[in-house]
């Protein structure tokens, strides 16, 4: 084959391969676009720059909190996550909690805010008394106090006792108030209703036991595909993210991922302490493998039909089922990326964890700089200060 032939032969291959990448670029654009409108339109905080806020957890009224006795009453006040009870139809057995020590109650103060401008209802898992005290009828005394009233540090002693107290504290609300739960970092903020949006379909669909946030960047790769943004379709990642997830507390292959993960927090060994998060994720891989065909992970077509149909399936409590875990859509519900948002506005952001980052301060950085309006943190916001602080 003479030069000119081939050079033609490889025109015409490079021609073929660009046409087919444009095209399927142009096919995953559309399928992108698709699945997003199958999505309710979640309303943005529209947030104000204000020196006081006012959060009401309604209602009050402790005399009817009887069902379960040692229940802590905080969690009660917040069972149905929503303040208006017909907003909360479908989460009437859920509950929302967050955990903060002294060093990070500024933390909590701002995600107070933004979670009490749509309207939610919480408690706080307070990591110390003062914390408790402070933050009143919201307030559940974690399983064990904390060692240090410090901002913590991730990969330190302290960091790794609070994270497996909260974890413990989430096990102990479960098994005493017969309650799901949704458990949210102080530092995960709430932009938008995450329960009117994917997570709340997931919820009601009641198909799973464990929904967790990806620990990923995605912007990271270059690839724009709907797949990239749902990195986890039918498998298993190695480690997901602790800082916001949904737990059932009908699950009891997730009640025993907890223990395990608390019988290694308590081990000595400094070889296999380690932080909640990736004990928690060792421990589910472990369980997983004894008995691999007991356990599924959601697919992206299996998200898009529960998103798509809204149904709920309020028969599947068969033990025979498999446990079913699955993850949120990065997209929607980004880690702590250093840039803004791709793609698309910047408001479409329903949830933002400003982790991947050592200290309250870069934090505090994250959220300033995540969106261009700055609403993700706001010092105004900070009106209380702890007593002896």
């Amino acid at each position: 084959m003479d030069l000119s032939k081939a050079g033609k032969r490889i025109l015409s291959i490079v021609v073929v391969i660009t046409t087919a990448t444009v095209f399927c670029s142009r096919i995953d654009r559309e399928k992108t676009l698709r699945r997003r409108q199958l999505y309710l339109d979640p309303k943005s905080v529209d947030v104000k720059s204000v020196a006081e806020k006012v959060i009401d957890n309604a209602p009050k009224d402790l005399s009817k909190l009887n069902d379960h006795p040692e229940c802590p009453p905080a969690v009660e006040l917040a069972r149905g996550l929503y303040k208006d009870r017909k907003m909360g139809s479908p989460f009437q057995n859920v509950v929302l909690l967050t955990s903060s020590n002294d060093g990070y109650y500024d933390i909590l103060q701002n995600w107070e805010y933004l979670v009490g401008q749509l309207g939610l209802k919480w408690s706080v898992i307070a990591m110390n008394e003062r914390v408790y005290k402070a933050s009143g009828d919201r307030a559940v005394r974690s399983v064990a106090p904390a060692l240090s009233s410090k901002p913590s540090t991730f990969g330190k002693k302290a960091f790794n006792q609070i994270s497996c107290n909260k974890i413990q504290s989430v096990l102990d609300i479960m098994e005493k108030c017969d309650v799901d739960v949704v458990f949210s970092d102080p530092d995960n903020v709430f932009f938008s209703d995450p329960f009117r949006h994917e997570f709340g379909r997931l919820i009601e669909s009641n198909q799973f036991d464990y929904i967790y946030q990806p620990n990923v960047n995605i912007l990271k790769g270059t690839s724009r595909s709907i797949e990239s943004y749902f990195p986890f379709s039918g498998v298993f990642p190695k480690e997901g993210n602790t800082g916001f997830y949904y737990m059932s507390h009908k699950s009891d292959a997730m009640k025993q991922v907890i223990m395990d993960t608390m019988a290694e927090c308590a081990n000595p060994n400094p070889k296999s302490y380690g932080d909640d998060q990736t004990l928690f994720w060792n421990s589910l891989h472990a369980l997983r493998q004894k008995a691999s065909k007991k356990w599924k992970h959601c697919t992206l077509a299996e998200v898009d039909t529960i998103i798509g149909k809204g149904g709920v399936d309020q028969n599947n409590t068969s033990r025979d089922r498999p446990t079913q875990v699955c993850c949120l859509d990065p997209f929607y519900h980004p880690t702590g990326f250093d840039k803004r948002h791709p793609l698309f506005n910047y408001k479409e952001i329903v949830t933002y964890h400003a982790n991947y980052c050592f200290g309250k301060k870069a934090k505090i950085e994250k959220l300033i700089s995540v969106r261009p309006d700055g609403a993700g943190w706001d010092y105004s916001r900070v009106t209380k200060k702890l007593e002896g602080l």
